[in-house]
């Protein structure tokens, strides 16, 4: 199981520059796109869920866009609340957009879709 001592310099790095919901606003950094800013929330939300800080995992999957990834993590952290039906829900939610994801870039070629297979993996 992930902790502070398992988990690797670069997730406790993440957590720690990004420890509360406010470093993630745009008094941070003003000129920071939504995009960015969903994609540090991804980053950070994944580095509090392998530290088990689930207080900041639910503040980050907050922050997050919506996709398959911030489905996952709102699974993670539904059956951390044992709220399986719940979880159950954001799993199905992840399916749906893997699935359409998948199913697009499969017709752009093996290589595309190896490596988004390996990015959605990690």
């Amino acid at each position: 199981f992930w902790n502070e001592t398992t988990a690797n310099s670069n997730e406790r790095q993440v957590l720690s520059r990004t420890r509360s919901g406010s470093d993630l606003s745009h008094k941070r950094d003003p000129n920071m796109s939504s995009e960015e800013k969903s994609a540090l929330a991804s980053l950070s939300a994944t580095a509090a869920w392998r530290l088990s800080r689930w207080k900041d995992l639910k503040t980050y999957t907050e922050m997050m866009d919506m996709s398959y990834h911030k489905n996952f993590l709102s699974s993670v952290l539904a059956i951390h609340n044992k709220e399986y039906a719940k979880a159950q829900d954001f799993i199905d939610m992840s399916r749906v957009d893997l699935d359409s994801e998948i199913t697009v870039i499969v017709k752009e070629g093996y290589h595309r879709l190896y490596n988004r297979i390996v990015d959605m993996h990690m």
